[in-house]
């Protein structure tokens, strides 16, 4: 479990954005699109940060401390009061950590950059396919398709035996 360190969230979390912000600019996400994308990263980011802050593991206020000198209470319930940083999801496609199911995390990892963005951004952004298909480029029937493949790709997953 980390402690909270603003520095060094700051730093991680400003590497894996301009590692994000490499990948979508050679995917074709340029202007407006781009900076929404950023600043809505942005914005949890800081919204997670402040939470943190004030939910500090308890591992690291009683550090150094002898086994003895910590109150029974403190060692009952020290995992359940601490946070962990997870830093995976501050990154666009930082929910596909977060599927339980084996079968669709297989096929998420092996669809192609431009299916993951039409996917998240009709999913679980909930925007429009034509918003999508324009973010993109892309014609509102190929941006259709591809997102219809996708579905059919994880149905095909889950409908499959082990």
């Amino acid at each position: 479990m980390k402690k909270f360190s603003k520095s060094i969230m700051y730093k991680e979390y400003y590497k894996k954005n301009l590692e994000e912000k490499i990948f979508f600019e050679k995917n074709g996400l340029k202007g407006d699109a781009l900076e929404d994308v950023m600043e809505y990263t942005h914005s949890q980011f800081v919204e997670d940060c402040y939470f943190y802050k004030h939910n500090m593991s308890l591992d690291s206020l009683t550090e150094g401390m002898e086994e003895e000198g910590r109150s029974p209470l403190l060692k009952k319930y020290v995992e359940k009061m601490s946070c962990e940083i997870d830093l995976t999801k501050y990154t666009y496609l930082g929910w596909i950590g977060d599927i339980e199911d084996e079968r669709i995390y297989k096929v998420l990892k092996m669809l192609e950059k431009d299916e993951l963005i039409i996917l998240t951004e009709i999913a679980i952004k909930h925007k429009r396919i034509i918003d999508t298909a324009e973010m993109l480029g892309y014609s509102r029937h190929r941006t259709s398709r591809k997102y219809k493949g996708v579905l059919n790709k994880i149905k095909e997953a889950i409908t499959t035996i082990k």
